[in-house]
């Protein structure tokens, strides 16, 4: 009787410990369930009219022709290259549906990048890599005169329908970028020949191969879906001529992005006779040199319209000392002072405010800081990866409408995109100082196209951002800011460290050099030394 209820109680015991296999299973089917309803959503395509929305295009600023203004430097090789600027769009001779297209655009004049970039591409071979600030106009430097060639080359049949090879494809790095380069592409092509297609994560490949077998001159993608694409064969390249690569330090420092782009290179897919443009507004000039002839010719161009890595000067920078927890508290304080209540007597506190991007490290850091906001009366969305596709392409399009004064978001849409009318750019978290770059992306959400910007970091400085103030300090200087005093403190106090640190290495005992430390700590005193590379 006892060994039977013996047996009873471990068969009790046993039956309540989980199947690991079959939880497993069951997981895995769950998120085969949840990717395949991911990927259910196609975003909807602009009209003419929606594309040309004048509410939604940053036009240019009071301080445009500053920006116009800046030095352009051309090199091939060691050689200097001299070459005339178009000073009008009407001087590069572009199709009359194409000089609609900008007119509907409302632009006025090509910026330096644009000038000296299209005649490169219209009238030589060259591989071009090309630098300018944030908000000057990369996009339409490469996609004009590629969109003119293309028209034309149909109309004189020189290029030819193609289903599966587009005449050029374009790798961006986020799935929002894509879009916004699929639709600047579309608007340029509006009324030409030119075919434009897209293809992102978490949308009906069906769709985007549908779309393909109709023609396509111009494929626009993230590297990912690429290189699925090319191995399925959905997509070849052996009429490729173009091969352009936005925010193309990104791709470059990021290890598998840049695994990616070997491999492609392996296995032929980057055949020697296409040209390679690349583009962005910071350079690791260490890490090109390492790496860029590996993807580009030789004898390629180096573009360079105004400083590299530096933040544009129509953008006032403003670092504040806000330790962690104080963090919440000032940015409700800084959002109010710019606020006006909308709300009725007695009804729920809504407020408006400036139009406004918020980077914070973390994607429940992003929802847990936009639910806060929400709740202080706020009008306030989040985008980061944790939503689906379409939550985000929503959220990006609420808040250029103006829907919402605030988005939050991590690092996702630090690079390249382009919100009309932000006003302020407040970087809650700074980056980390490996990735300090991205500082300069995020505020150029701002400040763009001539016009006036603030961006405001908070800068904690008993963390991490401690590291971050030698460079800080350069950056401001060179964009000619204010830099607070306690940011020079911090580093003074960094260098005392470290000439300190390195007399005790070459002496016998800390009473020597008067520190009161153990050993360790002294090492440890040696990474407050951060050796930047800007």
């Amino acid at each position: 009787m006892t060994t039977q209820k013996t047996g009873n109680f471990f068969s009790q015991i046993f039956s309540e410990i989980p199947d690991l296999e079959k939880e497993e299973k069951s997981r895995q089917e769950s998120n085969s369930i949840k990717r395949a309803i991911r990927q259910l959503f196609i975003p909807d395509s602009k009209t003419a009219d929606q594309l040309f929305d004048a509410s939604l295009q940053i036009a240019a600023g009071p301080h445009f022709q500053s920006v116009k203004n800046e030095d352009v430097h051309i090199y091939r090789g060691e050689e200097k290259l001299t070459i005339k600027f178009p000073q009008s769009f009407e001087e590069c001779n572009f199709d009359l549906s194409i000089m609609d297209n900008i007119k509907k655009k409302n632009y006025k004049t090509p910026t330096q990048i644009q000038a000296a970039m299209i005649p490169l591409i219209r009238d030589t071979d060259y591989d071009i890599l090309g630098h300018s600030q944030t908000g000057t106009g990369k996009t339409a430097a490469f996609l004009l005169p590629i969109i003119d060639e293309i028209h034309k080359g149909h109309q004189s049949g020189q290029i030819t329908f193609n289903s599966d090879s587009p005449y050029v494809i374009v790798l961006a790095t986020t799935r929002e970028l894509v879009m916004q380069l699929f639709e600047d592409a579309l608007a340029f092509a509006s009324g030409t020949s030119v075919s434009v297609a897209y293809a992102i994560g978490d949308m009906p490949s069906g769709y985007s191969i549908r779309t393909l077998k109709k023609g396509c001159d111009i494929f626009i993608s993230t590297i990912g879906k690429l290189c699925d694409y090319l191995a399925y064969s959905v997509v070849t390249t052996y009429k490729m001529k173009y091969f352009v690569l936005d925010e193309a330090d990104r791709f470059l420092s990021k290890q598998c992005a840049l695994d990616d782009l070997r491999r492609l290179n392996d296995f032929g897919y980057l055949k020697p006779k296409h040209r390679t443009i690349m583009l962005s507004a910071t350079f690791d000039v260490e890490t090109l040199n390492d790496i860029k002839n590996e993807f580009m010719a030789e004898n390629h161009c180096w573009v360079r319209a105004g400083a590299v890595n530096q933040v544009v000067n129509t953008i006032t920078q403003k670092i504040l000392k806000v330790a962690h927890f104080q963090k919440r508290q000032t940015l409700l304080k800084i959002l109010l002072e710019k606020s006006t209540n909308l709300n009725q007597p007695f009804e729920e506190t809504i407020y408006k405010t400036e139009k406004t991007i918020i980077f914070i490290h973390g994607r429940r850091e992003c929802d847990r800081l936009s639910i806060v906001l929400a709740c202080e009366g706020f009008r306030v969305i989040p985008v980061n990866t944790h939503r689906t596709l379409k939550q985000r392409t929503e959220a990006v399009e609420k808040f250029k409408k103006g829907e919402y004064d605030i988005l939050v978001s991590n690092d996702l849409l630090a690079r390249g995109m382009n919100f009309p009318n932000v006003d302020h750019v407040i970087n809650y978290d700074l980056p980390t100082p490996e990735n300090l770059v991205q500082y300069i992306h995020a505020v150029g959400r701002t400040g763009r196209a001539g016009n006036a910007g603030l961006a405001t970091s908070f800068f904690d400085p008993f963390g991490p951002d401690s590291l971050l103030a030698k460079s800080l300090i350069v950056i401001l200087e060179q964009s000619m800011q204010f830099v607070p005093e306690f940011l020079r403190d911090i580093v003074r106090h960094q260098q005392r460290i470290a000439e300190q640190c390195e007399q005790y290495q070459h002496s016998d005992t800390y009473e020597e050099i008067g520190l009161e430390c153990e050993p360790t700590t002294s090492k440890e005193c040696l990474n407050l030394n951060y050796n930047d590379t800007w």
